[in-house]
């Protein structure tokens, strides 16, 4: 049976990674990372408003006077590693039965969740610091707010990852294994067969570990 932590672990990882993808493509897809209530003004990476003018992108690099571009190529690949992520996990829950598959999927999640967060991060701080925005005149939209929360997420799921990492191979219920040396005694044209058999084996594992 999985330890508790090693749970909870798992199981925050997962749900980090949704929320701080979902949150991170809300952000850069709202209308407000900076406005100004002076000139009655909204600017995000998509759109400019000011008063009754308003001008939206032509295509998904169209801006170039306040770098953000930038802030849009970091947020893609965030989302992007974060995805990543999310098919490592996944691909780690069900295929975790060896100790090698286990040290190895923990070190790639943890670099994926990493890279992730890095550029998440990253991207926020970009449009904090290196803009031509001045918070003196300007205030936070809700757009950047949303976006600064995908990128805690991240960094959530990047420390959740290497607590996984930490923690060890899961003891597994023997009556879910299976022997991959059965393999050698299968015939090729049932191999393929055999193989699918066993992906639903490891993923009613997964399932019967997370009732414990």
């Amino acid at each position: 049976m999985l330890a508790t932590s090693l749970k909870v672990s798992l199981w925050g990882i997962g749900v980090s990674l949704i929320l701080g993808l979902t949150c991170l493509t809300i952000g850069a897809c709202g209308n407000s990372w900076w406005k100004s209530s002076i000139y009655d003004m909204e600017q995000s990476l998509i759109s400019f408003r000011i008063r009754e003018l308003n001008v939206q992108r032509r295509n998904l690099f169209h801006f170039k006077l306040y770098n953000l571009d930038n802030i849009l190529i970091l947020i893609i690949v965030s989302c992007i590693f974060a995805v990543l992520s999310f098919i490592c996990l996944l691909a780690l829950c069900c295929f975790k039965d060896r100790k090698s598959t286990w040290t190895v999927g923990t070190g790639i999640l943890i670099c994926l969740t990493f890279i992730s967060s890095i550029f998440g991060i990253s991207a926020v701080l970009y449009a904090e610091v290196f803009t031509g925005f001045s918070w003196k005149y300007y205030e936070h939209g809700w757009s950047i707010i949303t976006a600064w929360t995908g990128a805690v997420f991240c960094i959530l799921a990047w420390l959740l990852s290497c607590n996984a990492g930490s923690t060890g191979r899961p003891k597994l219920n023997q009556k879910y294994f299976i022997n991959e040396r059965k393999i050698s005694s299968v015939r090729g044209d049932q191999k393929v067969l055999f193989y699918f058999k066993s992906f639903l084996f490891r993923v009613n594992n997964m399932l019967n570990e997370f009732k414990k």
